[in-house]
């Protein structure tokens, strides 16, 4: 309940039915990467190979530079659709596979 009343998005509804996206997966991603201190945060554009939000630009610039899109070929430019379970799987287990692996 309090998550309803107190989240703020970009879009200022919390939308908890709704889709995750690509640019979304990868804010969360790289926001875990940086407080567990596995990563930095970055700042910039990933140039014209993504279609993404302003607000995701250095979400994006990371994942890329973290290799968490390497393998998807140019099947998913557009990073502000929603990603399917499949899709996700494939980060999550990029992102382990990265940062977690001894």
């Amino acid at each position: 309940m309090y998550i309803r009343r107190k989240a703020v998005t970009h879009s200022a509804v919390f939308g908890a039915m709704n889709d995750l996206t690509h640019e979304q997966i990868m804010a969360i991603l790289n926001r875990c990467a940086v407080y567990k201190k596995w990563s930095e945060n970055v700042s910039g554009n990933s140039g014209d190979s993504y279609i993404n939000s302003e607000w995701a630009e250095d979400n994006v610039l990371w994942a890329d530079l973290n290799g968490m899109f390497d393998g998807i070929g140019s099947d998913i430019s557009d990073l502000t659709k929603g990603a399917d379970r499949a899709e996700l799987a494939a980060y999550l287990r990029r992102f382990c596979e990265i940062f977690m692996s001894d």
